[in-house]
């Protein structure tokens, strides 16, 4: 099953696929403890998670008002019959009498203490026996455990007051209102008063958070207990994934499977990958890219407005540079990262090169030349509008190796190229075809992409369907995904992944052709320019209005897989 993401900058992006264990339960809100133990409230009770082989629990309990689970599993639960703890097992271990009405209540993470709050006082009792620890006498809306069981926190006579959870001793007191709810994230303690009036506070110093609180409540969030993964207002790791529009809260189980409750159903997510979508600060606002390349260290754009720009890891703008033939809006046809430099290919068939320091090489010159890559071993393959393609030490120079009707372009590998169009032909470094791959009757190749290393071509034809072949030629498969034909195409560094742009970034399992997921970026728009660098690719994504430079972080999403056997 495929699910659309969206991210906002700089925000984790977080890929999960459906699995069949899935409950019809009516969910009214989910709890958690510090390290991913939750329960699920329903209409009937509460429903307790299956521990390892065993199959879910369910306790019935009308009208379950207040509830906290801690990190063993164990629950607290306020409701019409009074107050009890149950065992992860769902057996009732404790029936607390002396509570006809309850405001809140906590479970300490380790399951042996019992924070309740009531219009009379919050106390602490043993969460085994019932026996009273301490009481602090006051009107009290709301009680919490610090995520480290040492401190109490409760709202009461109009105040917030952090106690020794030992003794009951008041540590400080802070806000100018009483707490009903408490909500603790990775920097902050969130506080909503009875009227919903929410504040964030340093977590340590309990301090108030003007710029965190300026930014609202973040809703029901749980963080995966290992692996840093959030659920957040219904979504999934602060983007907009949400499977379950009515979900009312969620929560990591200890198998790191995310379970999603809605309002009609219960549902189990396996989380199957992990990223980032980072914007890149050093691109200057207001341009238009029209070509990507990066050396996995920095990053060169090419762009409409005819300069040549290098941009470090670091965000700071290090080259801009004209393009030779630019005049009004640039399509530049190439461009590449070169040892601390960059090159352009310009609309005129012109090549400008860029060396370490920004300077412009040689004397630019228009050619005939409508691509050009550079070979691992320095020397330039280029293609001219002829059909022609030549290897040499310059772009344009060199020995005519073959002409090709119909050639579109030039794919550059670690061990040679591909020159593509009506056909597809991967040559060695030296210029000698190798193999004619089969696209297919009444097919041709609209775009061509070599593996990192070298031991396999991905295509997309002009069908939309995507293949994959060796080097000897041979398909490993044609996937039919009805791609756009002319998106741009790109494969993941460890060369696992496979993504191509358009409407959506969509990603794709490079050794079985599969489809894995997609990602639309915040802020809409089409990717229009794709290239594999780091843990995942560079991609620049046009929208009506702005253009950005997003580094996605997929590397890690997919299981590793050989690129094909190449060096």
């Amino acid at each position: 099953m495929i699910w659309a993401l969206c991210s906002a900058h700089a925000a984790p992006v977080a890929l999960v696929s459906h699995s069949a264990d899935s409950s019809e339960v009516a969910a009214s809100r989910v709890v958690t403890s510090p390290d991913g133990a939750f329960a699920v409230v329903t209409a009937e009770g509460v429903w307790l998670p299956p521990q390892g082989d065993s199959a879910p629990v369910q306790i019935e309990q009308a009208e379950v008002y207040f509830a906290d689970v801690s990190n063993t599993g164990s629950v607290a639960l306020a409701h019409v019959g009074g107050i009890t703890v149950h065992g992860a097992d769902g057996a009732e271990v404790l029936r607390l009498a002396g509570y006809n009405q309850t405001t809140g209540l906590s479970l300490s993470p380790d399951g042996r203490y019992l924070a309740v709050a009531s219009p009379q006082s919050v106390a602490l009792h043993d969460a085994l026996d019932g026996r009273l620890r301490w009481r602090s006498n006051g009107a009290s809306t709301g009680v919490t455990f610090r995520p480290d069981g040492k401190r109490v926190i409760a709202g009461i006579d109009g105040i917030n007051r952090l106690y020794y959870a030992h003794n009951g001793r008041t540590v400080a007191r802070f806000g100018s209102a009483a707490s009903a709810e408490f909500h603790w994230t990775d920097a902050h303690l969130w506080t909503i008063t009875a009227e919903g009036v929410a504040e964030a506070w340093d977590r340590a110093k309990y301090t108030a958070v003007e710029e965190a609180t300026a930014q609202g409540f973040p809703g029901p969030a749980v963080e995966h207990p290992t692996d840093g993964w959030a659920f957040r207002d219904g979504c999934v790791a602060g983007g907009r994934l949400c499977p379950v529009p009515d979900s009312v809260g969620a929560a990591f189980g200890a198998d790191g499977a995310l379970w999603i409750a809605g309002q009609e159903t219960l549902s189990r997510w396996e989380v199957t990958a992990a990223g980032a979508v980072v914007r890149l600060s050093g691109v200057p606002d207001g341009v238009r890219i029209s070509g990507i390349a990066t050396d996995d260290v920095d990053v060169v754009l090419a762009t409409e407005e005819g300069r040549l720009l290098r941009v470090g890891a670091d965000g700071a703008l290090q080259h801009d540079a004209a393009i030779s033939g630019c005049v009004g809006a640039c399509a530049t046809r190439a461009v590449g990262a070169e040892r601390g430099g960059a090159w352009a290919l310009g609309p005129d068939g012109s090549f400008t090169e860029l060396d370490r320091n920004g300077q412009v090489v040689g004397r630019p010159r228009p050619s005939n030349m409508i691509s050009a890559g550079r070979l691992a071993d320095g020397l330039w393959v280029s293609l001219g509008s002829d059909g022609r393609t030549r290897v040499g030490p310059k772009p344009g120079k060199g020995k005519p190796t073959v002409q090709l009707s119909g050639a579109r372009g030039v794919a550059v590998g670690p061990s040679g190229f591909a020159v593509f169009g009506e056909t597809v032909t991967l040559f060695n470094a030296t210029g000698l075809s190798i193999a004619n791959p089969p696209l297919g009757p009444g097919r041709s190749a609209a775009q061509t992409v070599w593996s990192p290393k070298g031991g396999a071509v991905a295509v997309i034809d002009d069908q939309g369907s995507l293949h994959r072949y060796g080097t000897d030629g041979r398909a490993a498969y044609r996937a039919q995904h009805g791609l756009p034909p002319n998106a741009p195409l790109a494969w993941s560094a460890d060369g696992a992944t496979i993504a191509v742009g358009g409407p959506e970034l969509r990603l794709f399992d490079a050794a079985s052709g599969e489809e894995h997921g997609r990602v639309a970026l915040a802020g809409g728009g089409e990717v229009t320019a794709l290239v594999g660098g780091g843990p995942g690719f560079l991609a620049v994504q046009q929208g009506e209005d702005r253009q950005q430079v997003l580094r996605v972080d997929v590397a890690s999403l997919f299981p590793r897989e050989d690129d094909g056997g190449g060096g």
